[in-house]
């Protein structure tokens, strides 16, 4: 209750396979007065015979049970929309019983649009939950019940599916490493991602990597959904870590088919992240021999001294119509944290299927005319002048506009936002809230983000 009117809870969905540490952040939430509503009350009093009910496993073992798998996922989802109508504060997980929002069922299902269809226009974040699969095993053989590595270390074929299911395809707000941080810091990440609260100054993140590795290669194509069940083609724009931002989705989606690095305006040479790189107007009879399954082939038009020329969208598209998967760095920044799209920027070609806006949110606060590339154009869309400071709202009205970073966004294609540059101390809980009406942002920590 707020001035003595009533308001709407916020809901946290955390989705993981099992043994992944949703539960701790949960139990941290719930002591910071959320609710916490799991898998476990529904599944409690349902008759043995259709047990495990929505703790069933992915790989569609018993097809017997989905009809009242669904059943079940519905009636969760209807009572934590109720909850959160009554102005409570809920996170959504699973403690004793094996259960993720998956879509690995024999029958066409999946739990997460499910999800999505009955909280409706609830104020809701999802969060990934993972760790690596080794840590994974560890857990699960330290837990009485958990099926873990036999002597061999060989991974059971059911805990493989857990972990390759239960992201698959899924669009986040955050993702988070338990591996990498307590529960504590998790939970704190989490308030102040929602803003319910203000995370402590602890050295730990929940979203840091081991070292020389980029949280973004690890998460960020898992939070925007990158998964293997279409062929992707992904424009990155705007500026504040574009580069490094193509070449981790790249990574990412390498590892579920033939995957391209490209640019339709001009990269740094030294930005090909060792891989094998093909140039000339027509690459594609080239790619044959040099694609791998499990790295990039970059795809430049010519090498000019330090500058990597792209291609022309006409071949962009032909690469995703005949290689696989693309990832594109469209537009260009001079190095600056952010900016606002020239007449002829940014350069998407027709078949993209997901355009990425970057905005480094260290450039908030500074004096728009000496901070952000085409300053002239930031400012007349964010209605102000450029010896105006770059506020939240003002960032958000350039990245939201149409004129701004969605001016060329494909019709059919997804757009979402990417913060970069997130200090610890910053507080980007203004902007976040100015930017809600965009499906998914990843925040990420600038000195993970940019490795």
């Amino acid at each position: 209750m707020t001035d003595g009117l009533p308001t709407t809870g916020r809901v946290v969905v955390l989705n993981g396979a099992p043994r992944t540490g949703k539960s701790s952040i949960a139990d941290v939430l719930v002591q910071h007065g959320w609710r916490g509503l799991g898998v476990d009350s529904v599944v409690r009093d349902v008759d043995e015979a259709l047990r495990p009910s929505i703790g069933l496993r992915p790989g569609g073992e018993r097809p017997d049970l989905e009809p009242h798998v669904r059943e079940r996922y519905r009636v969760l989802f209807d009572e934590v929309g109720r909850l959160a109508d009554s102005g409570d504060d809920v996170v959504v997980e699973a403690a004793q019983v094996d259960v993720g929002l998956h879509a690995d069922y024999a029958e066409p299902f999946d739990a997460w649009e499910l999800a999505h269809e009955v909280l409706g226009s609830a104020e809701a974040w999802w969060i990934a939950v993972d760790c690596p699969l080794d840590e994974a095993l560890l857990r699960r053989a330290a837990s009485p019940g958990y099926v873990t590595a036999d002597d061999t270390g060989a991974v059971p074929e059911p805990v493989r599916r857990w972990h390759e299911a239960v992201h698959d395809g899924h669009r986040y707000d955050a993702a988070i490493d338990t591996s990498m941080c307590e529960p504590t810091v998790a939970a704190e990440f989490v308030l102040r991602l929602v803003g319910a609260g203000a995370a402590g100054d602890s050295a730990s993140s929940p979203l840091a990597a081991p070292s020389g590795t980029s949280v973004a290669g690890q998460w960020l194509g898992r939070a925007l959904g990158l998964g293997s069940r279409r062929t992707h083609h992904v424009a990155v724009v705007g500026a504040g870590g574009k580069s490094t931002t193509v070449a981790n989705l790249a990574r990412h989606l390498a590892q579920t088919g033939p995957t391209v690095m490209t640019t339709t305006t001009k990269m740094g040479a030294d930005q090909d992240a060792g891989w094998h790189v093909v140039t000339g107007p027509d690459p594609l009879a080239q790619l044959a021999s040099a694609q791998s399954s499990n790295a990039p082939v970059v795809v430049w038009g010519e090498i000019d001294g330090e500058r990597a020329i792209g291609v022309s969208v006409e071949v962009a598209d032909r690469l995703h119509d005949e290689v696989g998967h693309v990832v594109n760095e469209a537009d260009g920044a001079r190095r600056r944290s952010f900016k606002a799209p020239g007449s002829y920027e940014p350069v998407v070609a027709p078949s993209t299927t997901l355009v990425v806006s970057v905005a480094g949110v260290d450039a908030l606060g500074g004096v728009i005319g000496d901070t952000a590339h085409r300053p002239g154009i930031v400012a007349e869309l964010a209605d102000c002048s450029t010896d105006d400071p770059l506020t939240a709202k003002a960032m958000a009205r350039v990245l939201l506009h149409e004129q701004g970073q969605r001016r060329s966004v494909p019709v059919g294609a997804d757009f979402c936002i990417v913060l970069s540059k997130v200090g610890p101390q910053a507080d980007t809980t203004g902007l976040v809230a100015e930017l809600r009406s965009v499906a998914t942002i990843g925040v990420l920590h600038h000195r993970h983000a940019t490795g």
